[in-house]
């Protein structure tokens, strides 16, 4: 069962507040006689339609309907208010800050039929936002894995280069590629091998921290963006932790037992590039130097 549209009634006249709570009993609503109380709650709860009276003390309509949006811009507002504030109520309406506005006393049926309306536009714009969000997620992001794509990569290594610029914090690019992955893939099949690879996702994010980035760019390639990684001895640390984690047993649903290898390339910024394609490269080139130490290994730049 859908959840219904939240919905705050604000005024400090509590005949007035009856009147909503009589009005509005199928909905999911809640009262407030106070504006500053009315921004508590909304710090605390989402409410997906506010409606409030203008004069009201300690703060006015407007005010409230300003800070309001502050808390939840996504809201949709409705102000009621009398003759002599019409002029305030329509230049609130023409800022946006404000959905609608009636004037009081309203009809019932009519304020019943605006917050209807409210409803459903608070609903179309949740659904389009929700949709955008969604669309971002899939370009950024590996359907398979969940990691971040080449293009979030690139992306984020330009959050990384602007944080060198700004406070001298190296990072590292760690390039991975599996070892005796193919094999997997022509014996048990495809189901199999993409298993496998959520196995590996699944641990290469377990050993990161927060501010690191983990990317899978295709097939079987990987790459982990580290931040703070000050010198080689530290990225020797890290490409460590990655072999042990990736090289320990995988156990499948249906009963295999499978094991790979991974072959490391890595990149420090700035001391091997200073270019994030360039960087990339360098870290790609270091990996076939991994594979031909037999697999399983790490090479620390210097490989272009």
């Amino acid at each position: 069962m859908p959840m219904k549209n939240r919905i705050l009634f604000v005024d400090d006249d509590k005949f007035i507040l009856d009147t909503f709570r009589r009005t509005f009993r199928e909905f999911d609503i809640a009262l407030c006689d106070s504006p500053v109380k009315a921004l508590e709650m909304m710090r605390e709860e989402a409410f997906d339609v506010v409606v409030s009276d203008y004069k009201m003390p300690k703060m006015d309509g407007v005010e409230f309907i300003r800070r309001a949006s502050e808390i939840n811009p996504n809201s949709v507002r409705i102000m009621l208010t009398g003759n002599a504030d019409l002029e305030i109520a329509v230049r609130a309406v023409n800022e946006g800050s404000v959905f609608k506005f009636l004037q009081k006393p309203c009809d019932r049926n009519v304020l019943k039929t605006i917050v209807e309306k409210a409803i459903e536009k608070f609903n179309s714009e949740k659904e389009l936002r929700d949709s955008s969000e969604e669309n971002y997620y899939k370009a950024t992001h590996d359907s398979l894995t969940g990691l971040a794509n080449r293009f979030m990569l690139q992306e984020k290594a330009r959050d990384y280069i602007d944080n060198w610029n700004r406070y001298q914090k190296r990072f590292a690019l760690f390039y991975m590629d599996l070892d005796k992955f193919k094999p997997i893939n022509d014996t048990y099949g495809h189901h199999i091998g993409d298993e496998v690879l959520k196995e590996i996702a699944s641990r290469l994010l377990k050993i990161v921290r927060a501010t690191d980035t983990v990317a899978r760019l295709g097939g079987d390639e990987f790459v982990i963006l580290a931040e703070n990684v000050k010198n080689e001895e530290e990225a020797s640390v890290m490409a460590k932790k990655i072999i042990k984690a990736v090289t320990a047993p995988i156990y499948t649903d249906n009963d295999l037992v499978l094991e790979v290898g991974i072959s490391i390339g890595i990149s420090i910024y700035p001391e091997h590039a200073d270019q994030y394609k360039i960087l990339l490269e360098e870290a790609d080139a270091c990996v076939y130097k991994s594979k031909e130490k037999g697999g399983s290994a790490y090479t620390i730049g210097g490989c272009r």
